[in-house]
């Protein structure tokens, strides 16, 4: 109460769900991936396949000229630019205003996916309803199918940006990508079907550890089983990826559970399990 009797304003709204809202920080998020692969898709390059060919048609306005001289490709990451020489003729595939314009927009995505992950992150954090937690039997399982399943996602992005785009930000927007696409269902089917989280923790940490687990078991495995005959082995090294990506998420999922285990209602909120 005031002085005056009159009951006391609060300084500040209470906290209710309805302001506790994901669409902000999704948007961003989705933004920024869109901004980052229409970006990286529009620098132009002299291509994967018979890139000399390529260069020389370039170079001289579609007539095939006599390709002397030793091909050369640069790439220049910001502001993002590729040209290209042979025989003593450069050609230049953005000019330098182009150039800049693409890395302003370039910056522009990052910036929001930057921001929109913030969002997330700082609404994850105010979650207040415990979850009584799934049951390993079925979230361990669900965990290495969507393993299997995302080393098959992630490798046909990957590989459109190994062949359609000409410069490094095709990795950073194809890595942005495989993120966006797989991030959020780790999420959902930890908060679901995973161990119990207590009072104000996430999923974030265990997502990202399962997701961690599934990159390094895919892509170990995938190398393990190229390697293993010495030459290219599309067939066998997809197969290796999907069960080592499987295996890893598995791993992953049951290692949450063990730590588990081990948290008490008494303990801190940074131990549990977020």
């Amino acid at each position: 109460m005031s002085k005056t009797g009159m009951p006391r304003r609060p300084s500040a709204r209470p906290f209710t769900p309805a302001r506790d809202r994901v669409a902000p920080g999704a948007f961003l998020v989705g933004l920024g991936v869109f901004a980052l692969l229409v970006a990286s898709a529009s620098i132009d390059g002299p291509g994967w396949f018979d890139p000399g060919e390529q260069c020389a048609l370039d170079s001289s306005g579609g007539v095939s000229s006599a390709a002397s001289g030793e091909f050369a490709k640069q790439v220049r990451f910001f502001p993002p630019r590729v040209s290209c020489s042979l025989g003593g003729i450069v050609h230049a595939y953005q000019s330098e205003a182009r150039s800049w314009l693409t890395g302003l927009v370039l910056l522009a995505a990052l910036a929001c996916l930057g921001a929109g992950t913030v969002l997330l992150w700082r609404r994850a954090r105010r979650m207040r309803a415990r979850t009584p937690g799934g049951r390993a039997r079925w979230h361990v399982p669900l965990m290495a199918v969507v393993g299997a399943l995302s080393t098959g996602v992630w490798a046909f992005v990957l590989l459109l940006a190994l062949f359609t785009m000409e410069t490094a930000w095709s990795w950073v927007a194809a890595a942005a990508a495989c993120l966006v696409l797989t991030l959020p269902l780790l999420i959902h089917l930890d908060t679901v079907t995973g161990p119990p989280r207590l009072w104000r923790s996430t999923s974030w940490w265990r997502a990202l550890l399962v997701l961690g687990a599934t990159a390094v078991g895919g892509t170990a495995s995938a190398l393990a089983a190229h390697a293993g005959d010495g030459g290219p082995a599309l067939g066998a090294a997809s197969v290796a990826m999907a069960v080592g990506g499987a295996t890893g998420a598995a791993l992953a999922s049951g290692a949450t559970w063990l730590a588990a285990r081990h948290i008490r209602p008494g303990q801190p909120e940074e131990l549990s399990g977020s």
